[in-house]
């Protein structure tokens, strides 16, 4: 876009020249001798929000004051020694040029004299001001920043403070997911770091200067933070921005795209004392990141199995958070039959099955020059996807994510910088290559319905009461590929197990390996499961002496009550009527007589005689087990013989 440089327009200009674009940077001070430094001051710059006309600086000023007094000991002037731009982006994501360009600047002196004092010194320099895109700060154009570090007396001998090292390709949030992070500090002293975050500092200086702080550490004020937001919820999203003190690993996760502030402090301690600090003073955009997460496993890390002749089941799911990415598991196991107590999940039903597919937004400018900060927004079913998109040359192109029935519609943003809207024009093409929109500065987008992603029929199973939730779970049809279960998005899995008496008291274990094949690669995620076999353990509970087989479902059945042991109580029992004619017999601990004879008819009301013994008589019968150090100690009835009382 073409600029008409009128000399009133220039000179209106012209205060501001150094203004609204720097967005961090930190000091560093090397010691090389006594009482002699080398000074390093990194300044990044924002090259698509600020005011065109605001460039890097070919120097800066950094003051040296005494802590305490804030008296000024020196004023350096650091030439710039590079200047580069950061390329930012993994194999995953790479943000737009025309949303985020950074640019650093390095400046350097060298051979930095400074006398001893006793309270040691804080370097300074500020700038203003800030870019007025940022989010959680209030008024954020009107506030400058203040790069800050401190030092201890120089007659301490060698120390220099931490250094945060290049500014890191990953140097940007993603926008609803949780992102890690941290700066490369060295610390060549040997020294302990402890990290934090703190306030942005002011700093109001036009063109960039230093002045000497004042009132109580850290001398200089800190921006407000605009109304929501705070140090302990600097860029919203859960979880909140938080660092940890040991690693430096930054955690956030915010919830809007935007533009926001942070700073990073870095103290230096030698035994148990504080020597210094640095500053790092930073703005991160939070962007629409496409970002491949490691697939995560849910299921038990115990699972218990009885011996009482019930299955035991439990159940296996894995999942990506990217619901349409391959996935793939396998689970082993040297004891476990993992593919005997497998449970095929059942058929549910058939669904359309239709993937995302990508759109463009294709911009262009007849003068080749740039739209100058105009920008267009993309909306799908009314919320932005592509913020403010806009290029710096003749063309320039962004892609977007749609589902079949979303509906497209786009806005126009003019800067009051462009001069020129009318030469900005752009369109949209769907993932065929049909262009399915046109707009300019005056045209806008309107209600276009996405119809084109690919669809097909796909097969759905599912499980019942998944996790004994009492919900199902429904999930497309799994298929198996080079020994791993392969799914779409999601993988569950049930087994039921039957365990037998060889299994008491042993524990199994089960490898679960799952992966996802996304833009990085494969990310893999294990986990063990253990299982473990229990008995009931318990005895048999006083003998009853009377039951009363009626029909009333209260005492019918003649029992002995208690815990019994299947897999190792020996008992036999025979009853006998006053005859002496036997009319039950059993060999089984967990007998049940109703009352009948042996040929099926009801007993008469009457006593009766039984007998109780083990496997042959003269031994005694066990009912139930107790389990001591994994040791079985039987329990026995001593009882051989005894009189019950039947009633009807």
């Amino acid at each position: 876009m073409r600029y008409i440089l009128l000399f009133i327009i220039s000179c209106f200009f012209s205060i501001n020249i150094f203004g609204t674009h720097i967005i961090g940077g930190d000091i560093h001070v090397e010691w090389t001798s006594a009482n002699t430094y080398n000074i390093k001051l990194r300044l990044y710059r924002d090259d698509v929000n600020g005011l065109p006309t605001a460039t890097m600086p070919t120097s800066v000023s950094v003051g040296v004051y005494q802590i305490g007094t804030n008296s000024q000991t020196a004023i350096l002037t650091l030439p710039r020694t590079s200047l580069t731009y950061v390329n930012l982006g993994d194999p995953c994501y790479t943000p737009d040029q025309n949303v985020v360009h950074i640019e650093e600047g390095i400046f350097e002196l060298s051979s930095v004299t400074i006398p001893n004092y006793s309270q040691g010194y804080y370097l300074q320099y500020e700038n203003c001001c800030r870019n007025a895109v940022i989010d959680n700060l209030s008024v954020p154009d009107s506030y400058g920043i203040s790069l800050y570090a401190e030092i201890p007396d120089p007659s301490i001998g060698q120390n220099s403070t931490p250094d945060f090292g290049i500014y890191p390709a990953d140097a940007y949030l993603c926008v609803n997911n949780v992102k890690n992070f941290n700066f490369p500090v060295t610390e060549s002293d040997g020294d302990s770091l402890v990290f934090s975050l703190v306030n942005p500092l002011d700093g109001q200086t036009v063109g960039g200067a230093t002045l000497p702080g004042s009132g109580a550490y850290p001398y200089y004020p800190s921006c407000v933070w605009a109304p929501g937001y705070s140090l302990g919820n600097i860029c919203g999203g859960s979880p909140a921005m938080s660092i940890d003190p040991i690693t430096g690993v930054i955690t956030a996760a915010p919830n809007q795209i935007g533009n926001f502030v942070f700073a990073v402090r870095v103290e230096e301690y030698r035994n148990g004392v504080k020597l210094g600090e640095s500053r790092r003073e930073l703005q991160y955009a939070s962007l629409p990141c496409t970002v491949n997460n490691v697939p995560q496993i849910e299921t038990p890390d115990t699972v218990i199995a009885f011996i009482n002749g019930d299955s035991t089941c439990f159940d296996v799911r894995t999942y990506d958070s990217d619901n349409s990415v391959d996935l793939y598991l396998q689970i082993s196991s040297n004891e476990f039959d993992v593919s005997g107590n497998y449970i095929q999940a059942d058929f549910h039903s058939q669904s359309n099955n239709t993937q995302p597919c990508d759109f463009t937004l294709n911009m262009t400018d007849s003068w080749g020059d740039g739209w100058d900060g105009s920008g267009v927004d993309v909306m799908i079913n009314g919320a932005v996807v592509v913020s403010n998109a806009t290029i710096t040359g003749a063309s320039g192109s962004q892609t977007f994510p749609v589902s079949n029935g979303d509906v497209l519609s786009t806005s126009w943003n003019s800067s009051p910088t462009a001069l020129f809207d009318t030469e900005c024009s752009y369109n949209i093409q769907n993932n065929n290559g049909t262009i399915v929109g046109t707009g300019d500065y005056i045209n806008n987008i309107s209600n276009v319905i996405v119809s084109t992603c690919q669809s097909g029929l796909t097969n759905l199973d599912y499980y019942s009461d998944w996790n004994n939730s009492g919900n199902d779970i429904t999930f497309p049809t799994l298929d198996s590929i080079n020994g791993f279960v392969h799914g779409i998005g999601e993988i569950p899995m049930r087994f039921c197990w039957t365990p037998g008496c060889y299994d008491i008291l042993q524990d199994y274990e089960m490898s679960i390996k799952a992966y996802s094949i996304g833009c990085a690669g494969a990310d893999t995620s294990y986990k063990d499961v253990y299982i473990s076999v229990q008995v009931p353990e318990g005895e048999a509970e006083a003998i009853p002496t009377v039951f009363t087989p009626n029909g009333d479902n209260n005492n019918d059945i003649y029992q002995l009550k208690g815990e019994y042991d299947e897999c190792f109580d020996t008992l036999t029992i025979k009853i006998y009527n006053r005859w002496g004619q036997l009319v039950f017999e059993s060999f089984d601990s967990f007998f049940e007589w109703d009352g009948k004879d042996i040929g099926g008819k009801n007993c008469p009301p009457g006593s009766y005689y039984v007998m109780v013994y083990g496997k042959s008589t003269g031994t005694y019968g066990s009912f139930g087990s107790k389990y001591v150090n994994g040791y079985r100690e039987p329990q026995y009835l001593e009882l051989d013989n005894f009189t019950i009382q039947l009633f009807r």
